[in-house]
Order: structure tokens, then C-alpha cells, then sequence
């Protein structure tokens, strides 16, 4: 068996077509590679082997960021990832999932949780995790946060992702509506809706480590402003923010607080960045 081969194999079991399709578009450029895929009607077997002969051939097969990318998506095969990494990057001898990272105490964990249901304008809520991540990326200590990622998420795989994931920071990516309802996504793709006192109640059953809580949707200050002492801070919107000014907003905040800002610090100048557009006044912080 080939090292494409093989690496062709790994995508196979590791990834659903619709995963890695969304994982290659978190990837430098991965807009023009999603749309180099074959189309969406298309064998599990048949999409890996296409996304294997494409990051050859355009060169990513052999770029450290993509090796690093996959150990962050998949840090339980994060040992099989090292081997396959070593037989296409030169000198991977010491590739970065074996630098000294911090305990896993010492990282502050985010759980991105996005839904975007068919039945609802779309939201750029995978634009908006690409900027986080690599706002997360671009400081000095990289490892100090860690991200875990729930796209297309149902109430269940809310529930589910808190649980495992034990975050420190939640960020929630969907609709919100004037009746302080949050909008996920079923099992068919259409809206889910989530009324406050549902969501007030997990954060109750399931607190964990939970400090923030962040709630980018329209209308969720209603909901934001009864989560302490729930948990400590939370952060919703008065009204409605447009994709870019939402994107933006996020990107700062997580900005700041990489740079060991303190929140109050993060937040107000992921306002001032709102001024551009004239949103400044939606954003809101709750809490001691």
C-alpha cells in the first residue's frame, strides 16, 4: 500500500463525506479546494480518494499546517496522524503534535457550536470558525486555548459535546428569534427551536468548567442576561448582526483573550472593531 494509499484509507475512517468536506474548507484557500471536490452525490470511498489525489497535487499534502489541522480535528488518532505525516512532510521528525503542550488543565478549552438549518437564511458560521481559529493560531502561545468544533448541531449533539468536551468557553453560532428562542438544526437540516428555559436548564445540569458563554444570535441578549450566576459571564446579541460584522466580532474577541486580556478588556474592543458598522451597541456582557 502507497502513502496516498494509505492516507486515502485514513480519510475513509476518520471522516464523513460531509466532515471532510467542511475540513478541507477550514484549511488555507480551502474555499477553491472544496469546489475542486467532486459534487455532493458522491461515494464516501470515491470523495477520499479525490481530496487525496487533490492535496497532492496541489501541494497541502505536504504542508505542516494541514498535518497540524488534522491532529486538532482528530486528537484521538493523533499518533496515526504523526506516522502518516512523517511518510510526506520532510524533516517531521519532530512535528508539532509531539512539542511539549500544556497540561490539559492549564488550556482553556472552547466548544464552537454552529447550526445553520436549510429553512432559515444561511449564516457564514463556517467562515466565522475558520477566523477563530486562526486568531487563536496567530499568538505566541498557541497552545493556551484548545477548540473543539460541533457543526450542524441538534439540541442532542449540544447536550453531547458539552459533556465530553468540558469546555471553558461555549460560543453558540445560529438564529436567535424576538421570543428568546435559539434556532438549531435537526436531523433533516430544518430548525430546531431551543427556548430559553431549555437552554437555561443544560447549563444548570451540565455547568462543568463553564466561565463564558457566548451566544451569536440575533435576539439572545434576553437569554444571555439570565446566565449568571448560571455560569460567571455570558455575551449576547441586542439585535441583529450581519455575517461580516458577527465574523469580525468574534475574531477580536478570541483575539484578546489569547493575548491574556481580561475579558472586559476583550470585549470592549471587539465593540470598538463594531463601529465600522454602526453595530456597536449589540453586543452585550453579563456578569459580575
Amino acid at each position: 500500500m502507497t502513502a496516498l494509499t494509505e492516507f486515502e484509507h485514513f480519510l475513509l475512517l476518520a471522516f464523513s463525506a460531509g466532515e471532510l468536506r467542511r475540513f478541507i474548507g477550514y484549511l488555507p484557500g480551502g474555499d477553491q479546494l472544496v469546489n475542486s471536490l467532486p459534487g455532493e452525490i458522491v461515494a464516501p470511498a470515491e470523495l477520499a480518494h479525490a481530496t487525496a489525489l487533490l492535496l497532492e497535487r496541489t501541494g497541502v499534502l505536504r504542508s505542516a499546517e494541514l498535518w497540524d489541522a488534522l491532529i486538532e480535528a482528530r486528537t484521538g488518532r493523533a499518533p496515526e496522524i504523526c506516522a502518516l505525516r512523517g511518510k510526506f512532510v520532510t524533516g517531521a521528525a519532530s512535528p508539532p503534535a509531539t512539542r511539549q503542550a500544556p497540561p490539559a488543565s492549564a488550556a482553556r478549552r472552547i466548544l464552537f457550536v454552529s447550526a445553520s438549518p436549510a429553512s432559515a437564511p444561511p449564516l457564514a458560521v463556517d467562515r466565522e470558525f475558520r477566523r477563530l481559529r486562526e486568531a487563536l493560531r496567530a499568538v505566541a502561545d498557541r497552545d493556551a486555548f484548545s477548540l473543539n468544533f460541533e457543526p450542524a448541531a441538534d439540541y442532542d449533539a449540544l447536550e453531547a459535546a458539552l459533556r465530553t468536551s468540558k469546555p471553558h468557553i461555549l460560543h453558540l453560532s445560529c438564529h436567535g428569534d424576538d421570543a428568546g428562542n435559539l434556532h438549531l438544526a435537526d436531523d433533516r437540516n430544518d430548525t430546531e427551536d431551543i427556548s430559553a428555559d431549555m437552554f437555561l436548564g443544560l447549563l444548570k445540569a451540565l455547568p462543568g468548567d463553564l466561565e463564558l458563554v457566548v451566544l451569536n444570535a440575533c435576539n439572545s441578549d434576553v437569554i444571555a442576561e439570565r446566565i449568571p450566576p448560571l455560569v460567571r459571564h455570558a455575551i449576547g446579541m441586542r439585535d441583529r448582526l450581519e455575517d461580516t460584522a458577527a465574523i469580525d466580532f468574534t475574531r477580536k474577541l478570541y483575539e484578546n483573550l489569547a493575548e491574556r486580556l481580561s475579558l472586559g478588556a476583550a470585549f470592549d474592543l471587539a465593540i470598538n472593531k463594531l463601529r465600522k458598522y454602526g453595530a456597536h451597541e449589540s453586543p452585550r456582557l453579563f456578569g459580575p
